[in-house]
């Protein structure tokens, strides 16, 4: 799935930019950010 690949690609990116493993906190904030992003791009379709 598209986003999900997004979401792999950010924790991906966010781990090689700290030099570490992320948090539990630190990948579930990605994930709730990766949910609004996905409930905006629907709702922007749907009114569309």
């Amino acid at each position: 799935m598209l986003i999900e690949n997004l979401y792999l690609e950010l924790v991906s990116d966010c781990k090689s930019k700290l030099g570490r493993e992320l948090t539990r906190e630190e990948t579930d904030l990605l994930k709730w950010v990766q949910e609004k992003e996905y409930e905006a791009c629907y709702q922007s379709l749907k009114s569309s």
